[in-house]
């Protein structure tokens, strides 16, 4: 959820040492048939809201982005950069003692 809450945001940075990853919607689901059906309708809704934040946020298509979440991509602040999630790298401050 906080790539999804950091891709909703205009102006998105990361540290140098920082990695985000994206995956499907996920839940813990308990009940008859009716209710597993009613929460998986939910997951879906959720996911397609996702893939929504991050291709307006990257530009790339739903296509890709799928891919990406089915994958449960990891991305270090190179490739979050380079693919668009994040707009830019913010560097360590340096240690004082």
């Amino acid at each position: 959820m906080a790539s999804v809450i950091a891709c909703a945001a205009d102006d998105t940075t990361i540290s140098e040492g920082g990695m985000m990853m994206i995956h499907r919607a996920q839940m813990f689901s308990a009940g008859d048939a009716d209710d597993l059906r009613k929460d998986a309708a939910i997951l879906e809704k959720f996911e397609g809201t996702l893939l929504s934040v991050y291709e307006k946020k990257t530009g790339l298509d739903r296509e890709t982005l799928a891919g990406m979440l089915d994958d449960e991509t990891w991305m270090d602040a190179t490739d979050c950069v380079a693919l668009g999630f994040c707009d830019g790298v913010v560097e360590e401050p340096r240690q004082r003692l």
